[in-house]
């Protein structure tokens, strides 16, 4: 279904809606998409806007490197501006920079502390040479690193369907191996007094359901659930069922939260590298097997990655489908608001949705006017 060019965006309704959210980044579910309309479409933009200018500057400031050549990186599967570059003593080295924020990504200076517990369980990511979001200096956030090995699963993908399976059977091995990075606290990453990198939030109930208000609002506001559908997932994602359900959920783990196949990179049927951790928390890594199917896949996964999930752990989490369902009717909400917001619904979003919606035993008709 095509969107119907007699249905005007309710731009004034956006703004007055998200007018009562602070957008705060400890407050968020999911960092990359809880955000105000307007700084969405503006990040649709960046690759244009940005100036070129400043990636020589910056490797010069950061690393007292000159740059023989760079180019911008075309993908926009992240918030960033991407750059390749090659210093003059033939190294290459990957930009990555905010365009457009009003406030710090700290969590550029705290990844790295993040991602050192990720190599201790055996998961690679980038080696990040220097990372600053002081602002001092340019009036960005940003961070350089060394370039990954393997490739791209997303957009070079290289073999049959038995490879892809074996690829995220593995890939759900690796998340049930996020059970050996606990955490303090549950949400979005701060830093506390003693500079430990922790969960922002009290409870998990209050992260699961954070900003939950706002994407049925969103939903509502563009028809995609009626009223009555808004009250009944918002009622059962605070209801004591589901407090029971996750009544063993009692430590935080760091999560990656983004387990899409543009943040992996591969070779033959081997995850090699997990990386991209603006939207990380301490969580349930329960929620990354219910979120990554839903992401652009070569073939259906879900199978798969419950499989090496179940394999690596050595047994099955007791209830786990009607977790994973829970999980992905949150993972859904946001999604298909964050579509909306970005003028691109597409049919996989309402889909997903609607499934996630039966799974938890939810009757709800899921329109589909806007979809494109």
């Amino acid at each position: 279904m095509v969107m119907s060019i007699n249905l005007p965006f309710p731009t004034k309704e956006l703004e007055s809606l998200e007018s009562r959210y602070s957008f705060a980044s400890d407050e968020v579910y999911y960092y990359n998409t809880h955000r105000p309309t307007a700084l969405v479409q503006k990040l649709q933009k960046r690759n244009e806007e940005f100036e070129p200018n400043l990636v020589p500057r910056i490797f010069e400031s950061a690393l007292h490197e000159q740059l023989e050549s760079y180019h911008i990186s075309k993908f926009m599967g992240t918030g960033h501006v991407i750059y390749f570059a090659k210093t003059k003593t033939g190294e290459e080295l990957v930009l990555r920079a905010t365009y457009g924020l009003a406030k710090p990504e700290l969590y550029m200076e705290m990844e790295q502390k993040v991602i050192a517990q990720y190599n201790k369980v055996g998961i690679g990511s980038v080696e990040i040479l220097a990372a600053d979001a002081s602002r001092k200096e340019f009036e960005l956030d940003y961070q350089i690193m060394r370039p990954l090995p393997g490739k791209d699963p997303e957009i070079e993908w290289v073999g049959t369907q038995q490879d892809y399976d074996q690829l995220s059977f593995n890939l759900g091995r690796l998340i049930a191996r996020q059970y050996s990075l606990p955490a303090e606290r549950w949400g979005r990453w701060v830093k506390d007094k003693n500079g430990q990198v922790r969960g922002a939030m009290e409870s998990w109930g209050e992260f699961l359901n954070a900003y939950v208000k706002h994407d049925l609002e969103v939903l509502r506001l563009f028809n995609v659930i009626s009223e009555r559908g808004s009250e009944q997932i918002d009622t059962l994602l605070k209801s004591q069922e589901i407090r029971s359900l996750f009544s063993n959920t009692t430590q935080g783990y760091f999560v990656h939260h983004d387990v899409a196949d543009h943040n992996i990179r591969y070779e033959g049927n081997k995850v090699v590298s997990l990386f991209d951790w603006e939207c990380a928390v301490v969580f349930d890594p329960i929620s990354d097997l219910a979120s990554a199917p839903t992401w652009k896949v070569q073939y259906p996964r879900e199978k798969k990655l419950t499989e090496g999930f179940i394999a690596e752990l050595g047994q099955k989490p007791d209830n786990l489908e009607a977790r994973v369902g829970v999980y992905l009717l949150r993972t859904m909400l946001w999604k298909t608001a964050f579509a909306l917001k970005g003028k691109r619904l597409a049919a996989k979003h309402t889909n997903f949705l609607s499934d996630a919606c039966e799974r938890c035993g939810l009757e709800i008709e899921i329109k589909t006017d806007w979809v494109n």
